[in-house]
């Protein structure tokens, strides 16, 4: 069966925690490529950012395929667990009423599965599931309900996984027929180890095309939960930030980063110099460097999934539009040298409601002014 498959190149990335949101963004812009544009599943219309999402992926691990040469996305797999707040679609969709308690909170759906045309003859469908699989082994996932086409259920879930349970009639969505399913890993286990355990073996076989990102996230936050509710860590990690100046900002970037903030413009067109190591986030291997440059390299030391782009450039009135044009900023730091432009940038970046935090050094006290759009006068 493996042999009639073509070999592609490519490897899988399986997310503990949200993926960093420049990955979500290819996720949803994949999903609606694949829907809208190639198998005709949905209306391009009702996606005018064409980026197919929902309520559902802010809780979900997601399974992402990457072409080796390219780096593009060229398959997805996304399990949403079972809560009592949102149930999962499929539930929602069929009006599945029946299913336990002790079922439910062990359950996890397997949605948007997806692959590129140009890989749907090679193993990835396959090793998708493999990576979904190991996921749920992982996660303590015994039950995977989901739904489909007959001929999927027929041709792939029953041909390869015999434990394949149909839930109810079937009813059209994604422009077709499809019908709800379960299947009991536990007693999918039990039966293809005995008939079919080429597949078993492929299955629990480790992959080096498999890749588990590091729950990362979770870890390097935990010790915030005790200050800063989940509610509020999720607002920072979402936010962005602008900071002016790497000199004093360089050090706000660094308690940032360590608070949870995640996305990141910083903007200085000075070098790094030996009396700057004192009181900056920077070493002495950064001296003549760029200093937004030097820095984004610091920050990456600590978390390595941070979204840093860099504008190694004076700001300066005339060029501060170009600074901030499709840019959504939830907060800058001003942190530039006190000149006359200094409060006409801050009075701009109010009148495009982005609230503004200056700090400055007095001998050896510190004074910080915080504006935002409502008290700009």
């Amino acid at each position: 069966m493996i042999k009639r498959f073509s070999k592609r190149n490519y490897k899988i990335l399986v997310f503990l925690n949200s993926p960093p949101l420049e990955i979500l963004d290819k996720i949803y812009h994949f999903r609606y490529q694949i829907y809208c544009k190639i198998d005709n599943l949905l209306d391009p219309k009702d996606y005018p950012t064409e980026r197919e999402f929902d309520e559902y992926d802010p809780y979900s691990y997601h399974i992402i395929a990457l072409d080796e040469k390219s780096s593009k996305i060229v398959g997805y797999l996304r399990i949403i667990p079972w809560n009592h707040q949102n149930s999962l679609p499929t539930i929602k969709e069929f009006n599945l009423k029946n299913l336990p308690l002790e079922v439910l909170t062990n359950s996890a759906e397997f949605s948007r599965f997806m692959v590129h045309p140009n890989f749907r003859k090679s193993l990835l469908a396959l090793d998708l599931i493999k990576a979904g699989y190991k996921l749920s082994k992982l996660k303590g996932i015994r039950y995977v309900i989901g739904c489909g086409e007959d001929w999927f259920i027929d041709k792939i879930l029953k041909r390869y996984f015999k434990e394949v349970k149909i839930l109810g009639k079937g009813k059209f969505c994604f422009n077709a027929i499809n019908f709800p399913f379960i299947i009991d890993i536990e007693k999918l286990e039990k039966t293809v180890i005995f008939k079919s355990p080429l597949i078993f073996f492929y299955f629990i076989s480790p992959s080096k095309k498999i890749k588990f990102m590091e729950d990362f996230e979770k870890e390097f936050l935990s010790r915030n939960s005790l200050f800063i509710p989940q509610e509020l860590q999720n607002l920072i990690s979402n936010s962005k930030v602008l900071i002016l100046g790497c000199g004093l900002g360089s050090n706000i970037a660094e308690t940032a980063v360590r608070t949870g903030f995640r996305r990141f413009k910083i903007v200085d067109f000075d070098k790094v110099e030996t009396s700057n190591l004192n009181r900056q986030f920077f070493f002495k291997s950064d001296i003549g460097q760029n200093k937004a440059q030097a820095l984004k390299e610091n920050l990456l030391k600590i978390n390595p999934n941070l979204e840093i782009e860099v504008f190694a450039e004076k700001v300066s009135l005339s060029n501060l539009e170009k600074l901030i044009e499709k840019e959504n900023f939830n907060l800058c730091f001003n942190t530039i040298d006190l000149s006359s432009d200094f409060w006409e940038i801050t009075k701009i970046l109010l009148t495009k409601n982005i609230p503004v935090i200056c700090p400055f050094n007095v001998a050896f006290g510190s004074i910080v002014v915080a504006f935002s759009n409502e008290n700009q006068k």
